[in-house]
Parts: structure tokens; C-alpha cells; sequence
């Protein structure tokens, strides 16, 4: 079979090399449709960083090396990334209820009335950024454990638009409405995916499912600001007071 052979810096080839044939306990996956990594651009530009240039204790891999990414089980970090989750959201939940989250919440309706009943704007809003940028880099050491590797590449302009959906969607404000919309962001490419594929001559979507995805973001935010700002956490208070109101009635 044809395949990407990494020989050195600079130096990839596109070559024959044996089909693998799967052991015990192993699968042969046949791709749809692939890309180029940062990692793999990194170790072109200036490897070799992680690829062996002698045998490896555990694969005997090294130089020259088939260019790609090995398929793991990552069902343990669930349990992880759900305890840091778990705690995350206990630690502002508390923050909402203190003190300093009323003082923010004062600082965020209006400024002038925070600090004529004694707020430190300044303050408030200095803590506030500490917090905020103490979370992020929380969050985003375990995203570098988790993959090992941190690239430029990684933080591009579809991840930018995730997260400002993920704030607009869950609903501004509110510590429920991010996790919904986290949730909901998540799972949306999913789904739009396996409704491409649903289609007749299904293969003919397989790059459009991209472009697919950023019209579903801007859609769906523009749905949300336009119908209901406060996001899913705002539709579900109208659907309760809706239910409580059919509730109450004779």
C-alpha cells in the first residue's frame, strides 16, 4: 500500500510499504478521509522530536516511520476530566453565592449604582480576570496532559467560534447554561455529520461537512440572540413557568 514515510527533517516520501495485518487483540481501520496534524508538521519542520531514531523500547519502531497517530481507549480520563468538572463548577457556584459573585453581578448591571453603594469596580473586575484566566489555565494543563503535546494548531478560529456558541447558546450568565451549552456545541458536529451521511451519495458531503459545521454555529447563535437571548437556560425557565402556569389552572 501507498503510504507517507517520515524519513528525517524535511524529508517526507510518499512510498510502498507492507499492508499490516492485524494481531490478536488489534483492527484494521479503513479510513474515509484524513488531514495533516500540528505534531506531524512540527516533526517535518524540525524533528525528530517524538519519532525514534532507535528502536523503541515497547513498539521496536524508529526512522524511517509511517507518519500517523495510534487509537487508544481514553475512557479513564472520563472519570478524571468528570471530577474536574465536578469540582470546577462547585468553586464558581460558590463564587456566585459569596460575596465577590454579588459584587460581579452588581458590577455587570451597572457599574455607576456598584460604586455608589461602596463596590471597588476595579477591584471586582481585576478579580474577576484572575479567576477567569485561573480556570483557563486549569483547563488548559489538562488539556496538554491529555495530549501530550501543545501546538499553535490546535487553537483555531472553528475552536474561537465553539466556545463564544458554547457562552451564547448555555445562556450568559449562568454557570447551568454553560454546561448545556458545552453539551449542546459538542454534540451538534455529530450530529450534523451523521446527517450528511444519511443523504444519497453520502461520500460527495464528506468535505463539506466542515463548512457544514461553522453554518450550523452561526445559525444557531443568530436563532439564539434573535429568539431568545438568555439561551438554552432561558428557554427552560419559559418551558417551566409555561408548565407551572397549565399546572395552576382550573
Amino acid at each position: 500500500m501507498r503510504a507517507a514515510v517520515y524519513y528525517g527533517p524535511n524529508k517526507v516520501e510518499i512510498a510502498d510499504v507492507p499492508e499490516p495485518t492485524p494481531g490478536a487483540g488489534e483492527v484494521k481501520v479503513k479510513v474515509g478521509f484524513n488531514g495533516i496534524c500540528g505534531t506531524d508538521l512540527h516533526e517535518y519542520y524540525a524533528g525528530p522530536i517524538f519519532i525514534p531514531t532507535e528502536p523503541h523500547p515497547l513498539t521496536h519502531q524508529q526512522l524511517p516511520l509511517v507518519l500517523g497517530h495510534e487509537f487508544y481507549d481514553g475512557f479513564s480520563w472520563y472519570f478524571v476530566l468528570l471530577a474536574a468538572l465536578a469540582a470546577t463548577a462547585f468553586v464558581c457556584a460558590s463564587l456566585v453565592r459569596s460575596r465577590t459573585g454579588r459584587a460581579w453581578a452588581m458590577v455587570r448591571t451597572n457599574e455607576t449604582v456598584a460604586a455608589a453603594i461602596g463596590i471597588d469596580v476595579k477591584r471586582a473586575k481585576l478579580f474577576a480576570f484572575v479567576v477567569s484566566s485561573a480556570l483557563t489555565a486549569f483547563a488548559g494543563g489538562l488539556f496538554a496532559y491529555y495530549r501530550g503535546f501543545v501546538s499553535i494548531e490546535a487553537f483555531s478560529l472553528y475552536l474561537a467560534v465553539q466556545y463564544v456558541a458554547m457562552i451564547i447558546i448555555g445562556g450568559v450568565g449562568s454557570l447551568t447554561g454553560a454546561i448545556l451549552g458545552a453539551a449542546f456545541v459538542t454534540v451538534l458536529p455529530y450530529v450534523i455529520e451523521a446527517l450528511l451521511f444519511a443523504l444519497p451519495g453520502a461520500n460527495q458531503y464528506a468535505g463539506a461537512a466542515f463548512a457544514a459545521n461553522y453554518a450550523a454555529f452561526g445559525l444557531v447563535m443568530i436563532l439564539f440572540l434573535a429568539l431568545e437571548p438568555h439561551g438554552l437556560m432561558g428557554l427552560w425557565r419559559r418551558l417551566r413557568v409555561s408548565a407551572r402556569g397549565v399546572g395552576m389552572r382550573p
